[in-house]
């Protein structure tokens, strides 16, 4: 952490080009420390735990998997997003695994590397589109080269290019239809992982977003990036805003139904989802945007990994997960039932409490600013 926050502002460029491969500083540097401190949190809910005797073999593809988070937070360019993204998922599949002894594991494992491989297939296809378009797989010059491409005829390709790459970062984040991996992953995979899987995982993934929103508006100039090419960015806030309400209203819903802690906080991680991206769909050339979005999901995923340790605690006393299971709690344990309450109520968005801030910040950005007013007065426009 301490190597990350004494990093410039400049990153790592390809030498031939001059084309910036990973930035650092900035929100990349406060992305990079929320992962570590977020793993560092993790690594301690394995005290007490018994779903494997090989403690140091999890430990490595942890941090083999944080690795990937790190590379992504920083990621400029599109070989280099994929590299991290497979680095951290390749870690994931064996992390949700690790309980040997439990049928749930391995079957979780087995549905989250079959839907993340389809997921990256989509990520990739995407991505030689967007590179056969634009002759480059920099972010940068992509986003140059699309804001003066006129020509009717690449629309199509431009549009079957985004839906692809929204289906595989919809995956990521388990956005709506993408999420039906998380349920049985957050249920099936050891403690630990899963914590690992709802934070560190969201943190990386919506930090790549972050930072492509980012570069489309440094780049493309605000307004001017909708009066040169309007196919790309409504199209683009078109989709993340379609994904968001079907989050935002699935998770919820969904989530009145279950009997297990565990499916019951994978739905919540869908809504939550969905709200970060409303902030994405209509992301502003001010910080303030940029810095709704990172307080949202670090504090999320903080909130995530304390529900999930109190969730292992619980099932190892009880070996269930199940709300049965957290009856009585406040008589066997006060202080732990205290904890799971705060917690829950910061994922509820109950003020005073950090939860409540994280989405008034976002909803803040969302509505406060010109751009984002002007994005949605467009998009109303074109669909009336």
């Amino acid at each position: 952490m301490w190597l990350v926050l004494r990093q410039g502002t400049a990153g790592l460029s390809y030498q031939s080009t001059g084309e910036l491969l990973l930035t650092t500083g900035g929100f990349t540097a406060v992305a990079q420390v929320g992962i570590l401190a977020l793993t560092a949190l993790t690594l301690l809910l394995l005290i007490d735990t018994d779903f494997t005797q090989h403690v140091g073999e999890f430990v490595a593809v942890l941090l083999m998997s944080a690795t990937g988070g790190l590379l992504i937070a920083a990621a400029q360019d599109l070989l280099v997003i994929f590299v991290g993204l497979e680095l951290l998922s390749l870690g994931l599949y064996i992390l949700t695994a690790f309980a040997k002894r439990s049928g749930k594991s391995a079957e979780a494992a087995l549905k989250y590397y079959l839907f993340g491989g389809m997921s990256a297939a989509f990520l990739l296809f995407g991505f030689s589109y967007l590179y056969g378009l634009t002759g480059s797989t920099n972010l940068h010059q992509i986003l140059l080269a699309l804001s003066g491409q006129n020509t009717p005829q690449l629309a199509p390709l431009l549009y079957a290019a985004i839906v692809m790459i929204a289906a595989g970062l919809g995956f990521k984040v388990a956005a709506v239809p993408f999420y039906l991996w998380a349920p049985d992953t957050y249920e099936g995979a050891p403690a630990p992982a899963a914590a690992f899987i709802a934070s560190v995982s969201k943190v990386a993934s919506f930090a790549l977003l972050i930072s492509i929103s980012t570069a489309a508006v440094h780049v493309l100039d605000g307004g001017h990036a909708v009066a040169t090419s309007p196919g790309f960015l409504v199209s683009w806030s078109l989709i993340l805003t379609v994904l968001s309400a079907a989050s935002m209203v699935l998770g919820n819903l969904a989530a009145l139904a279950q009997t297990s802690v565990r499916r019951l906080l994978a739905y919540s991680a869908i809504a939550h989802a969905g709200y970060i991206l409303l902030g994405l769909a209509f992301f502003s050339y001010s910080t303030r945007s940029a810095g709704a979005l990172l307080y949202y999901v670090l504090t999320y995923g903080l909130t995530t990994i304390g529900a999930f340790g109190v969730v292992g605690v619980v099932e190892r006393a009880t070996g269930s997960d199940k709300m049965d299971a957290f009856l009585g709690l406040h008589k066997r344990n006060p202080a732990l039932a205290a904890v799971l309450l705060v917690l829950f109520l910061s994922l509820a968005g109950i003020p005073p409490l950090v939860g409540f801030w994280a989405k008034f910040n976002l909803f803040a950005a969302v509505l406060g600013f010109p751009q984002g007013r002007f994005r949605l007065r467009l998009w109303l426009w074109r669909w009336r």
